[in-house]
């Protein structure tokens, strides 16, 4: 029995409920992914701009503050370094600058200044907010401002004294509380639009990436198709020609013919593998040669009557009306059927019906079921004619009809246009 994938947790990745989880554990690692590098001019700014915002708050906590030199540099220490700290963990880092906030409210609440939060602490805190605005989710910009707000508050209710003996805090409050939140819309406003860039420019690389995979296997498919036409149908006269050849050669000039005609099939199809080959190989010049058309189609008829089956041809198209990539189609559609006849129906007699509307072309390739006394040896095991054949209508657009008829016999019915554009397929 194949073992079950699991994830983290050893829950199943397989059966009921797997697409859900999966899910769930790739929103929790997004989540999770760390923040975007900093640009080294962006690390030199933040460094740049906490310093000097360091060597402001020191001195004004001290100088209108009165808080003790020490506590002032323990203080202004933890607002700066968490915010260099915030680039690479951004909730530790905004939880200790909010927490620093409501300690330097409560040391500062004895004074007549700015108040709860200091002008240059306000400047670091809006400074926190635009970089986390601009570099994490929105989710997290915004829930660090509504705890910097209720730290303030917190500040305040802590001070009853400060609610009757200033009239001023409630604007103070308010100040600050504006201008941190005007940073913060801006700041999650361009950080969003990059995040919205970054997806957009993902989900256009995968986009390209899955088209640049189904090109190639619809290459692949194609010349899966090519090679089988090929090998299906030249293959299987050179067999049935070598395995019939002791009972209907009698002379050496016969002799001489039969293998004449095995190697001139056998040439024929090493021909055409060659040429397909040739595209596999894009550092090397390629071999062009022309494409079988329904010109070549008398070929294939007598190349199968050679085989013991009767074939009766009737073609009533103008090939010049005929786009060269529908003649290719008509070709190979008609080799296959043969290649089938050859395989399954030795001897069958097989009537080949091509006719041309003003928009249409008709195939027509219908075979009698075999006589009792064709040799067994000769029949096969289905393969990937029949559904390469499906495959290549459909590329033109055609429509295509496989028919078991009554006591053995077999219908192929074809209505392709008569002109496509081969760009389109």
């Amino acid at each position: 029995m194949e073992p079950r994938k699991c994830d983290a947790k050893g829950k199943p990745m397989t059966g009921p409920g797997a697409p859900a989880r999966k899910q769930r554990l790739i929103a929790r690692s997004e989540r999770r992914r760390p923040s975007r590098p900093l640009p080294i001019g962006w690390r030199i700014a933040v460094i740049a701009s906490v310093v000097i915002l360091f060597w402001l708050s020191v001195p004004n906590l001290v100088g209108f503050y009165d808080v003790p030199l020490v506590l002032a540099f323990v203080l202004s220490s933890v607002q700066c370094v968490t915010i260099v700290f915030a680039v690479r963990f951004a909730r530790s880092a905004a939880l200790a600058h909010i927490i620093s906030v409501v300690f330097i409210g409560i040391f500062t609440r004895t004074t007549d200044e700015f108040w709860p939060v200091p002008i240059p602490n306000l400047l670091a805190l809006t400074m926190l907010l635009i970089l986390l605005g601009l570099r994490e989710r929105w989710a997290v910009s915004v829930s660090v401002w509504w705890l910097s707000f209720l730290g303030m508050t917190v500040v305040v209710a802590l001070n009853p004294d400060a609610l009757t003996t200033r009239s001023e805090w409630g604007v103070d409050v308010m100040i600050s509380v504006t201008v941190t939140l005007i940073a913060l819309a801006v700041s999650v406003t361009f950080g969003q639009r990059g995040r919205v860039r970054e997806i957009v420019a993902t989900a256009k690389r995968d986009v390209e990436l899955e088209q640049a995979r189904r090109a190639t296997v619809e290459e692949r498919a194609r010349i899966a198709r090519e090679l089988h036409d090929v090998v299906a149908h030249s293959m299987s006269i050179v067999h049935i020609q070598a395995e019939s050849a002791r009972y209907r050669v009698v002379d050496l000039d016969e002799a001489r013919n039969e293998f004449n005609d095995i190697a001139r099939s056998a040439r024929a199809a090493l021909g055409e593998m060659r040429q397909l080959l040739e595209a596999l190989h894009p550092d090397e010049e390629p071999l062009y040669a022309p494409q079988p058309t329904i010109a070549d189609i008398a070929a294939l008829v007598r190349s199968t009557e050679k085989v013991g089956s009767r074939v009766e041809f009737v073609s009533e198209v103008n090939a010049d009306e005929v786009s060269r990539l529908i003649q290719l189609t008509v070709y190979r559609i008609v080799q296959e059927a043969l290649s089938n006849v050859i395989r399954h129906a030795p001897h069958a007699s097989v009537r080949v019906h091509l006719r041309q509307s003003s928009e249409n072309l008709e195939v027509r390739v219908k075979n009698d079921a075999p006589p009792r006394s064709a040799d067994p040896r000769n029949e096969e095991r289905g393969g990937r004619g029949l559904r390469g054949m499906r495959e290549r209508v459909a590329l033109v657009h055609g429509e295509v009809e496989q028919i078991p008829l009554p006591g053995g016999g077999f219908l192929i019915a074809v209505t392709l246009p008569t002109t496509i554009r081969e760009e389109t397929v």
